[in-house]
Parts: C-alpha cells; structure tokens; sequence
C-alpha cells in the first residue's frame, strides 16, 4: 500500500510539472505576422513600410552584411519592438533582426528616425538606398530601386 501511494505521488507530480510546462503557442506566432517591404537602409540598419496600413518601422540587422536585406524586398514576421526572427520572403531565408522602433506614421519620422540611430552608431549621418534610386552606400554596395 505504501509503494502504490509513493508511486501514485510521483506519477501525479509529474503530471502536474508537464501540464505546467507548454510549447510556444505557434498560432500566436502566425497572429502577430505581418509583411513588409524594405523602403531604405543604410548599412545594417534599414525601414520597412507595412503593406497592410503604410506604417514605417527602423530595424537593424543582427547578421553579417550578406544576410542584409535589399530595397523592395518582401519582409514577414513579428515587427514588435525587439530581437526577433523573420523571414525574407524575396530572398528565400531567415534574418535575425532588432525592432528598434516601430508604428512611424510618415516617411519623413522614419527618414529621422534612421538618421538618429545610425548617428549614434557611427558619428556620421548615413548614405541611403532608397526606393526609386540608386546611391552609392558606404559599404560600396550599388543598389537600384525598383518601383511596386
């Protein structure tokens, strides 16, 4: 009798203990997804406009320079503040981002907004690759802007 109950205890704790612990909620993962194309960057940081409702938000890439993302390319995943993971859609993989700011109204705020962070990096104010033209970045990368 005194087995069957330590038996029973331990096989009821661990039930408790696993029904405690839970996998990522993958539908929460696919709510909050949303598409992006890259409007501007400059080095490894770079704005993406939302297809959905035309908002801007800064990011910058936390990959080497050739996971760095092109103007116009299709961007998807969880833009909220922070480290995230999210995919280029264009180029056909994953890139680990950080979601400086987000929720910018006007191309204007996010043109600022990407001249502060860049500033406070590098001391300089940066040279962009915008869409519909083509500039000359300081990493020497010759980029063209194709229109949508």
């Amino acid at each position: 009798m005194k087995r069957f109950i330590s038996i029973s205890l331990v096989i009821l704790a661990g039930v408790v203990l696993l029904a405690s612990c839970r996998k990522r909620d993958y539908h929460d993962d696919i709510d909050r997804r949303e598409d992006a194309y890259v409007y501007e960057y400059a080095d490894e940081f770079f704005t993406v406009e939302f297809i959905e409702d035309g908002r801007f938000a800064v990011l910058e890439s936390l990959d080497n320079e050739s996971f760095w993302p092109d103007v116009d390319e299709r961007l998807r995943g969880d833009f909220g503040s922070g480290r995230k993971r999210i995919q280029n859609i264009t180029a056909g993989f994953e890139m680990n981002v950080n979601v400086i700011e987000t929720n910018i109204r006007t191309e204007a705020d996010a043109q600022e907004a990407i001249d502060y962070y860049y500033y406070e990096r590098y001391g300089v104010y940066p040279e962009f690759a915008m869409k519909n033209q083509s500039l000359k970045l300081q990493s020497g990368r010759q980029k063209i802007g194709i229109s949508r």
